[in-house]
């Protein structure tokens, strides 16, 4: 497996620079999927290029980030026929023409932090508008993305794509910071995810220097803090766009109606010129028998403890 890997990004240097050249303009504004870790972004990101007629960097794409394009030709095929189990693994879904985060390709164009592209040359940009116009091109549809980070660059995409749009996703607080926490439980026990002496003290998703001021922060603390000023980074910089380039989509609405939620996306995209046809069926709904959770007495305490920081958080920032 390792001798293909080698040969196939052998090809794809080769052939990279080439299908770069070819690429023409951007054919409609990128579509970016935004919104805190754990609130319902893949799910969302799932059902639109499952059902939607969509470009996105795939899967292969991902594992062969220096050359997106090349792999994306590669695997055209079986993006063509991707559809989705609607099942992930923090972000991650199956199959190469699997929707992906992609976060080593926007990371090497935008970095990891907080940015408005002030830092971002013009060559980059230029970059990132080529290879965005390519898989376009390739996979015939208007390009989405989801990658978490880039809910730390939405000025940056608009200088660099302008005109683009967002889908912010929102959740209940809380129920994201169960699933955070429950991340980083199962990070250390199941994937070597060790970053401090401390089990629970793993700070996971997004990362930004935004956030170092809460490292030394007891974890619950950080859990808080990290989804209340994800929230007001957006609030922020999606204020400085028109307010009719961002649609905003519940977690919870999708989940009961995705049908509703989707048509109510396509005519968003549609007063923008985007075009969102339809490729398959979107499934009725995602809502699932609620399931009597067996909790010890020490994480009750926890999800309490957990849920009076994030009261104390939100409360401070309104006072």
């Amino acid at each position: 497996m390792q001798l293909l890997t080698k040969f196939l990004q052998a090809y794809f240097s080769k052939i990279e620079p080439r299908l770069t050249k070819q690429a023409g303009q951007l054919e409609s504004p990128p579509v970016f999927i935004v919104g805190p870790p754990r609130s319902g972004t893949t799910l969302v990101y799932q059902v639109i290029t499952t059902c939607l007629e969509t470009s996105y960097f795939c899967n292969m794409a991902d594992k062969h980030h220096t050359t997106p394009i090349a792999a994306t030709h590669f695997a055209r095929r079986k993006v063509a026929s991707y559809q989705s189990n609607y099942r992930s693994d923090y972000g991650e879904v199956d199959g190469r023409g699997g929707p992906a985060e992609a976060q080593l390709i926007w990371k090497r164009w935008f970095g990891r932090d907080r940015t408005n592209g002030s830092n971002v040359s013009a060559a980059t940009r230029s970059e990132a508008v080529a290879t965005v116009a390519a898989i376009q091109d390739i996979l015939s549809g208007p390009f989405f993305a989801k990658d978490i980070s880039n809910s730390l660059r939405v000025r940056a995409l608009e200088l660099t794509f302008p005109g683009c749009l967002f889908i912010r996703i929102s959740r209940d607080p809380f129920a994201i910071a169960k699933s955070i926490l429950k991340a980083r439980h199962e990070f250390r026990a199941s994937k070597g995810f060790a970053l401090t002496n401390d089990p629970k003290n793993e700070w996971v998703f997004i990362n930004s220097k935004d956030f170092e001021q809460f490292y030394e922060l007891p974890y619950l603390e950080q859990i808080a803090n990290q989804i209340f000023h994800t929230e007001q980074i957006l609030n922020e910089d999606l204020a400085t766009l028109a307010p009719d380039r961002c649609i905003q989509i519940k977690y919870q609405d999708f989940c009961s109606n995705p049908r509703l939620e989707i048509e109510r996306l396509q005519n968003f995209t549609n007063s923008h010129a985007v075009e969102l046809r339809q490729k398959s069926e979107v499934p009725e709904s995602f809502t699932r028998p609620k399931r009597s959770e067996t909790l010890t007495d020490e994480q009750k305490a926890e999800r309490e403890a957990l849920n009076t920081c994030l009261e104390n958080v939100y409360a401070a920032e309104v006072t």
